[in-house]
């Protein structure tokens, strides 16, 4: 095992432990923890170990003010997502039960946002494809094209006149992080995503539900075949990442 490797698993020790601890002391939103070196004495690491923790954990459970101290959050939804995200692997098997969730609220939007859509949304649409394609041919473009993808998909919920399906959409992203930094690295994505889409934002504009709905599911399997079909690629980018 290389150090980095133990370091690693000394990080992921030391979060499970703080997550215990906050279960086992009952702490409650707003209560203070230990200094780092008090916990670090009671684990048996590292002050550094611990602090790699506590950065893991601000934002997903905890609340860390600098030179104040780190407190439990507030949890909200979306940090229970966020949390959920980080623990979904990266695999095949991840990657197509994410797919099979999306196909049935994304075509679902899909088709309500076409047969709700009027000159004011539709508008909306146009001017969101002009901000992909600017990105698509941006230097920026594998930085700058994942954020307004999910914005595109975002705006479809919007549109779709659903806010239970819009809230649902919002947290499927935060699942979907977890691929984020692979899927528009992969060969030829970001080109053929555009297309996708434009085609996607057509039949909605065209007020046609049974092609917004097959534009939905051909784009979102699209997604899925290219992540699959360069595996080796994702494994690569995923190992880099950790």
């Amino acid at each position: 095992m290389t150090d980095q490797q133990h370091q690693r698993n000394l990080k992921a020790a030391a979060i499970e432990r703080i997550k215990q601890y906050l279960l086992v002391h009952r702490l409650r939103p707003g209560d203070r923890l230990p200094p780092e070196r008090k916990l670090a004495e009671e684990f048996g690491v590292s002050r550094t170990v611990i602090r790699d923790a506590v950065k893991t954990l601000d934002g997903l459970g905890l609340d860390v003010r600098h030179r104040v101290g780190t407190f439990v959050a507030d949890v909200g939804l979306d940090t229970v997502a966020r949390q959920l995200s980080s623990y979904l692997a990266v695999n095949q098997h991840t990657a197509r039960s994410l797919l099979e969730v999306r196909l049935v609220l994304e075509t679902a939007t899909a088709r309500w946002a076409a047969t709700r859509c009027n000159g004011d949304k539709g508008q909306r649409l146009s001017e969101m494809l002009k901000e992909l394609k600017a990105c698509a041919e941006s230097e920026a473009r594998n930085t700058l094209y994942p954020k307004y993808d999910r914005r595109f998909h975002i705006l479809i919920a919007e549109l779709s006149g659903n806010q239970v399906a819009l809230d649902l959409m919002r947290m499927l992203l935060k699942y979907l992080a977890v691929f984020a930094p692979f899927t528009h690295h992969l060969p030829y994505r970001i080109n053929k995503s555009l297309s996708e889409h434009e085609v996607l934002a057509k039949a909605i504009q065209n007020n046609n539900p049974s092609l917004a709905a097959a534009a939905m599911e051909d784009h979102l399997r699209a997604t899925f075949e290219q992540i699959i079909d360069s595996w080796d690629i994702v494994e690569r980018i995923a190992e880099e990442e950790i």
